[in-house]
């Protein structure tokens, strides 16, 4: 579980990744340029149509490999995660919400965590889409939709965060206190726990809807930087060296160490309870609500386990980009966008791949996944079976009547 205790920091590394990119759009654009002049200037000294040509496509990263298929992921791979990802998501919200687990207090954090994951996917991955496969950036198209995207999506990564240790906490008192916990764990507290989180997780992020929007830096008497969806004059220092502590205290540190703590105290729980019916010999005899709770717990430790090592990549190219201090020329701003390529494609697959995981580690999941999709067609034929017993039924009664009034 060392590896789970670490997922909740991710989140936060990977909204400061997207800040210190935006940051550096003026310094990119100011690099290529003094990049453009200097290569003007050899190639006025070389004086040959062919070398300016070459030296051209030198400096444009576009021309490199590796910003081609950093294109190639965010178009083609990246729609595929999307697609998977919300078919996925909303096959697990039907059967969370038409099975008997339904019926589980789990079922409330599951079905929001899928809703969260699912708008995460419109709302992330479709934008960064959008760019990469139209040019359409949503956040330029105007100021209140830049500063309400910024808002909704870091919510929503918050939420899915700590919808995982809600769900955690739940477990911890499933498993130490199992008939306590159909009174403490109710549909209805998950239903305002999770509120709560959501609730409290926008007002913390609300402060985007102020601190972002459109913005002009002027120097000289010049435009050098225009944008209609960057930091609010004023509050670049907030967002560079103050948010991201506060957020990472919100989103990872104080998560960190509750799932630590939850894990931590299930993984032993659940190996006292499996020494002690080894000792009594009645492994065999484990009833379903035990078999249900280990199985929800499995899935808990799958979630936890595949969102460290999907978002983590995240964070390891967050603190390289960072040390660098921004790549300085064109193939290593080609190696850049590649490596965001492949962090981005990981981390969306993090919000599409629940559903397999609920099929892999979940037993019930996989039940009622069976009952709903073909639970109609067995009903069906029971009650045909049935129908038919009945009227052979009626027919050897009408018989038997007949043959004794003969």
């Amino acid at each position: 579980m060392a590896f789970t205790n670490m997922t909740m920091m991710f989140t936060s590394m990977s909204h400061a990744i997207i800040t210190v990119t935006s940051d550096r759009v003026s310094d990119d654009v100011t690099q290529d340029m003094n990049n453009a002049t200097a290569a003007i200037a050899v190639m006025k000294a070389t004086s040959t149509p062919e070398s300016e040509n070459e030296m051209i496509a030198i400096i444009r990263k576009e021309d490199y490999t590796e910003y081609k298929i950093g294109q190639i992921l965010l178009t083609y791979v990246l729609f595929g995660i999307m697609v998977f990802g919300l078919v996925g998501n909303t096959t697990s919200i039907v059967v969370l919400r038409c099975s008997s687990m339904f019926l589980n207090p789990s079922s409330v954090y599951l079905i929001a965590l899928a809703i969260s994951d699912t708008f995460a996917l419109i709302l992330g991955g479709g934008r960064v889409w959008l760019i990469r496969a139209w040019g359409i950036n949503i956040r330029a198209t105007h100021e209140w939709v830049c500063k309400l995207h910024h808002f909704s999506i870091y919510t929503l990564l918050d939420f899915s965060a700590w919808l995982l240790v809600a769900l955690s906490v739940d477990r911890v008192i499933t498993v130490y206190m199992p008939l306590r916990a159909k009174l403490v764990c109710t549909r209805i507290r998950a239903v305002i726990v999770s509120l709560c989180i959501l609730i409290t997780l926008m007002l913390i992020n609300g402060h985007y809807l102020f601190t972002v929007g459109y913005f002009i830096k002027i120097d000289n008497g010049r435009v050098r930087f225009e944008g209609n969806c960057y930091f609010v004059d004023g509050t670049k220092t907030f967002h560079t060296k103050y948010w991201f502590w506060i957020d990472a205290f919100v989103a990872s540190l104080v998560p960190f160490s509750l799932l630590t703590i939850s894990n931590v105290m299930i993984i032993i729980q659940l190996i006292r309870a499996s020494q002690r019916r080894r000792q009594t010999m009645q492994a065999v005899s484990s009833s379903s609500s035990d078999n249900q709770t280990r199985s929800l717990t499995i899935m808990l430790i799958c979630l936890s386990i595949t969102f460290l090592i999907l978002t983590g990549p995240v964070v390891v190219h967050f603190i390289v980009d960072k040390s660098l201090n921004g790549p300085a020329g064109p193939h290593e701003r080609a190696k850049t966008h590649l490596n965001s390529a492949i962090v981005f494609c990981l981390m969306y697959t993090n919000n599409a791949i629940n559903f397999i995981l609920y099929c892999v580690s979940g037993k019930k999941f996989r039940s009622s996944l069976v009952d709903v999709f073909c639970g109609s067609r067995r009903r069906r034929n029971l009650l045909k079976d049935y129908r038919a017993s009945l009227a052979t039924s009626r027919s050897a009664l009408s018989t038997s009547d007949v043959s004794q009034t003969t």
